[in-house]
């Protein structure tokens, strides 16, 4: 029967995800403010955010209170339940920025070990879903979104070794404080 260890950090850097027939799920907490004072850099403007929202909301399953929403719906809950001064910060955090803070991590963790983080193949994309999914129950938010590990054999072939379900825990609030960053592995191959 295989272990599973949790390990928490308030770092950037996970280490060891992959070990024997061990799972680890690691939970990485990161200060909201600072994460998406750096997010803010990769936009232009605010119109700017609102676009790039627009764009992966549409491509996303929102689901708010056991209810499947729209991305207009999703906009106007979050004007509704924060302050002025966040909202714009809430927005960033819905979009596929806020989601290449984990994909870097993980990046950087498995780098040495000769894997490569991808998206899902078509097979697995009918599998596991190919979307950003988003749900929120009482203010809090969860968003994720399965990748994979992958080597490449001898023959130049991409090979899967797992499937990681990468997810992020935010709270709606008007007194943003940390981000929640989940690694799971979910299954090996």
């Amino acid at each position: 029967m295989e272990q599973e260890y949790i390990y928490i950090s308030n770092t950037n850097e996970i280490n060891n995800i992959f070990k024997d027939n061990t799972i680890y799920k690691y939970i990485t907490i990161l200060d909201f403010e600072t994460i998406l004072s750096e997010l803010h850099k990769s936009f232009q403007n605010n119109e700017d955010i609102v676009n790039q929202f627009n764009i992966d909301m549409k491509r996303s399953k929102i689901v708010v209170y056991n209810k499947i929403v729209s991305y207009k719906y999703l906009k106007k809950y979050i004007k509704d339940n924060i302050s002025p001064l966040y909202y714009y910060d809430y927005l960033i955090s819905f979009t596929q920025a806020m989601l290449s803070i984990p994909y870097f991590i993980l990046v950087e963790s498995i780098t040495k070990q000769n894997m490569y983080v991808g998206e899902l193949n078509i097979c697995e994309k009918n599998k596991l879903g190919d979307y950003i999914n988003i749900n929120i129950i009482n203010n809090k938010i969860n968003i994720y979104k399965y990748l994979r590990i992958f080597y490449i054999t001898n023959n130049g072939l991409d090979k899967t070794k797992f499937y990681i379900k990468i997810s992020l825990k935010i709270n709606l609030s008007n007194e943003p404080d940390n981000i929640y960053i989940n690694f799971k592995i979910v299954k090996k191959i």
